[in-house]
């Protein structure tokens, strides 16, 4: 059970690679955005992704 689990995780950080790749800095700001929203709050992730926006242009 736990190797489906791992391959799930796997599978799942290979797509936000390929996000970070296509999108370059803001994939990053994004995937960096995913793993800290059980730890932060949704104003904070808001404001997040103001700056993945600003990062874009």
């Amino acid at each position: 059970m736990s190797q489906s689990v791992d391959a799930a995780m796997s599978r799942a950080r290979g797509e936000k690679e390929l996000i970070a790749g296509v999108k370059g800095e803001a994939g990053k700001w994004v995937t960096e955005r995913e793993e800290k929203r059980t730890e932060v709050t949704g104003q904070w992730e808001k404001a997040k992704m103001v700056r993945v926006e600003s990062t874009r242009v």
